[in-house]
C-alpha cells in the first residue's frame, strides 16, 4: 500500500505557493493535439486548495474514468481510436467525479499512460 502520509505529501505539494514551486503548473502536450489549444487557454493558476481526503477522491475517480474508457474502446462495434470521443460517456458512468472537467480528464489520461 502507500506510505501513510501519501496523501498529506501530495496535498501539500499541490497546495503549495507558485511563488515556491510552480511544476505542477506546466502543461506538457504536444501542439499536435487536437485539443491543444482548449488545454492551453486554462488558467492553471486559477484552482481551489484541497484537503488530502478530496485529492485522493479525485485521482481515484481519475482512474476509474480511465479504466471505463480503457474497457469502452475495446468494446465491438467501438472502433474509435480518438480517446477524448470517450471521456464524456464514461465520466457519466463513474461516480464521484464531481470536481473533475472533461479537459481535466482527457490531459491526465494522456499523461498517465497510452490507452
Amino acid at each position: 500500500g502507500l506510505p501513510k502520509d501519501f496523501w498529506a505529501d501530495v496535498t501539500e505539494a499541490m497546495n503549495v505557493s507558485s511563488d515556491v514551486d510552480n511544476s505542477a503548473l506546466k502543461v506538457v502536450l504536444l501542439e499536435e493535439d487536437t485539443r491543444y489549444k482548449e488545454i492551453m487557454d486554462l488558467d492553471l493558476h486559477e484552482f481551489d486548495l484541497m484537503t488530502a481526503g478530496s485529492i485522493k477522491k479525485n485521482v481515484n475517480a481519475l482512474l476509474k474514468v480511465r479504466k471505463q474508457i480503457q474497457n469502452n474502446m475495446t468494446i465491438s462495434g467501438e472502433h474509435d481510436s480518438v480517446v477524448y470521443n470517450f471521456v464524456e460517456v464514461a465520466m457519466k458512468n463513474v461516480p464521484g467525479k464531481g470536481g473533475l472537467s472533461l479537459l481535466g480528464c482527457y490531459y491526465f489520461l494522456l499523461g498517465a499512460t497510452k490507452i
